[in-house]
């Protein structure tokens, strides 16, 4: 794996800029945590990397072909259960087996044959994040993957995505110091593009 460099990134909606002349790396194999303020274009940067948005301007480049992401909404098939929302991303390169051991680490063990849409949303989160893992993706994207979650599972969960992504990128969006303390790495700080004149806010 490649380090990931990002270079003078801009992305702007209805004229008003998100991005710009963002630049920044990823160091290949190793946890990065972004954080800032809401609207400082996180998401936006996660996006472009992934190919869902296309930059204005600026270039991506180290991206690996095998990814896998945890969004901030569920995006997972209500009607189907843990175990199948699972199996649809690794097909039979994990068994089952060891697909039901993983759920069971993250406190999943009574609902992984349950509908999807009888779960809570905390629940729902983790199935999100054990399929994310368990995808043998080289780089994985967390953005605010952990919110709602209650100390205790944040901290096995947490540990779980360690223990299993070890020798991955991960690129960690997070609000939350301890969640980003929690996952260890390095920090990166987004700050929000001030519409009228471009600078950057304090």
């Amino acid at each position: 794996m490649n380090d990931i460099t990002v270079t003078k990134l801009n992305k702007g909606y209805g004229g008003k800029p998100v991005l710009r002349d963002l630049s920044m790396k990823f160091e290949a194999g190793r946890v990065t945590n972004i954080m800032g303020p809401s609207g400082c274009g996180k998401t936006t940067l996660l996006n472009i990397m992934m190919g869902l948005e296309k930059a204005d301007c600026g270039s991506v480049h180290g991206i690996p072909k095998r990814i896998a992401a945890v969004f901030q909404e569920y995006r997972l098939c209500e009607e189907f259960s843990p175990v199948s929302n699972i199996r649809m991303v690794t097909g039979k390169t994990i068994p089952r087996s060891g697909i039901e051991r993983h759920l069971r680490e993250l406190g999943l063990g009574d609902s992984m044959y349950k509908p999807v849409r009888e779960l809570s949303g905390g629940m729902k989160q983790r199935v999100s994040i054990a399929r994310a893992v368990l995808h043998n993706a080289d780089l994985i994207f967390l953005d605010e993957a952990y919110k709602g979650l209650d100390a205790d599972t944040l901290s096995a969960v947490i540990k779980s995505v360690l223990d299993n992504s070890e020798g991955k990128t991960i690129i960690h969006v997070t609000h939350d110091l301890q969640t980003a303390a929690l996952m260890g790495g390095c920090v990166i700080k987004m700050e929000s593009v001030r519409y009228d004149t471009g600078e950057i806010k304090d």
